[in-house]
This record gives C-alpha cells, structure tokens and sequence, in this order.
C-alpha cells in the first residue's frame, strides 16, 4: 500500500506540523516540517510504500546518519513508524541545490570556481569514505550551497562498502550504484561536467563530446578523465584531492 502524501498542516506523531513537500524520489517523499515545541524546523521523510526494499532502504539510511558526525550531512533526529508507514525526521539543511542554481537561476561557474567547489565536496566526501560509506547518488540535486558552506544530503542510496549488490539496474546508471568509492568518484566527474557546461554556448548545432566542447586546462581534463574511468580511475579519496590541490596551487 502506497502512503498518502501529507497535506500543509498536518500534524505527524503530535510533535511535527508539515509545511510543504520538499521532494520525492522511489522509496519516499520528503517535506520541510516544523517542530510545535519549539519552532525549529525538520525534514521528514516519508516512505513511500511497505515494500522490503524501501524498509531496508530507510533503514540502511537511518543507520548511516547515524554514524555520520558532520556539519555538512543531516543529523538524523529519529525514526519512527505511523499506521505501518516508516518515517525519518532530520536536519533541515538551508541552501539552493546546484542544480537549482544552475537551471532555475542561471549560474555560471569558471573553470576556477568549479574545481574550488569539487574540493570542499571531496572534504566532506573523504569523512563518509573514512567511515566505509559510499553515498551512491552524488547529483547535483543532492549538493546544497548555503553561502559558502557546503552540504551533502539525500543518502537513501547509500550503503556500506562491504554490503553486497543486491538489486539491479540500468546499464547506464550501474557506475553510479556500484557499491565502491570509484562510484562516487564517477558521479562527481558528471557533476564537475554541469559546473563546466554552465558558461557553455554551443556554437555548432551538432553535440560533440565534452573534450572537444570545453575549453579547460590538460590538468582539469586528466582529474575528469580518471574520474569517468576513460583513463586509470581513482580508488581513493586523496588520490583525488591531491590531484585537485595541484590544480588549484
């Protein structure tokens, strides 16, 4: 049985009252709430059905953020379950998504800007791989820009790097899944590529590969080229922050 979606006003366990739907995805819908005892606000996740697979899905997340300590990265306030409906309330992170800078907004990124961005993500990264996690959806959907501050959310896709694969997809999208740190390192090569593409204008009707589109430093080609597994890819995180540093200095 598929949840219903919650309306504005509705009061959730008698502690939050739902404000507005933030969002969705396949395991659930996420809402900005906020807290009657003191105002504050929190994001409630919602599952979206009783199927085994969104349980564990919420429950694999649930205990990732858990063991997460970062700024960056929601806290996680509580799990709890209302007519046999899973939910979590967490940290309600402030910021525009990049890809609402990008396409809502219009944002431009220099070539500058964009490797400064990837390195305060691979920071945060580097404290979710020391802890054997790998997020699994690194879009920029789920990268937040709150003034200078970065954060990382939305990990119901994240596993553990020993977790077997247990589920299949799409062949386009497997690098994406795939239960290792190169996937993550392959979903930033993406990203990096919208911050590149941003102040891009195509001058030819015809698509061409990014290679032959943006003009960019060899040292950005190389770092973008290892990290979409066309050259030897990185294995791990300081591999790639070395990397970005030296193109940086």
């Amino acid at each position: 049985m598929n949840a219903i979606e919650l309306k504005k006003g509705f009061v959730l366990k008698g502690k939050y009252e739902i404000e507005s739907k933030t969002g969705e995805g396949g395991y659930g819908i996420a809402y900005k709430a906020r807290k009657i005892n003191d105002g504050g606000t929190v994001l409630i996740k919602q599952a979206r059905n009783r199927k085994r697979k969104t349980s564990h899905s919420f429950e694999m997340e649930s205990l990732i953020l858990r063991s997460l300590k970062n700024i960056q990265i929601p806290e996680l306030y509580e799990q709890f379950v209302v007519d046999r409906h899973m939910y979590l309330a967490m940290e309600f992170k402030n910021g525009r998504t990049f890809e609402e800078l990008i396409f809502d907004e219009g944002h431009v990124y220099t070539e500058e800007q964009s490797i400064a961005i990837l390195a305060k993500i691979t920071a945060i990264l580097a404290s979710i791989h020391e802890r054997g996690i790998v997020h699994r959806d690194l879009r920029i959907p789920n990268i937040l820009l709150d003034g200078q501050d970065i954060h990382i959310i939305d990990f119901g896709l994240a596993r553990n790097i020993g977790d077997k694969q247990k589920f299949s997809f799409f062949k386009k999208k497997k690098r994406y899944r795939e239960i290792s740190f190169i996937s993550d390192f392959y979903a930033l090569g993406h990203f990096l590529l919208f911050l590149l593409y941003s102040g891009y204008s195509a001058r030819e009707e015809k698509e061409k590969p990014w290679e032959e589109e943006l003009n960019i430093d060899s040292g950005t080609r190389l770092i973008l080229r290892r990290m979409l597994q066309i050259d030897s890819p990185y294995e791990r995180i300081d591999e790639l922050q070395k990397d970005l540093n030296n193109q940086r200095n």
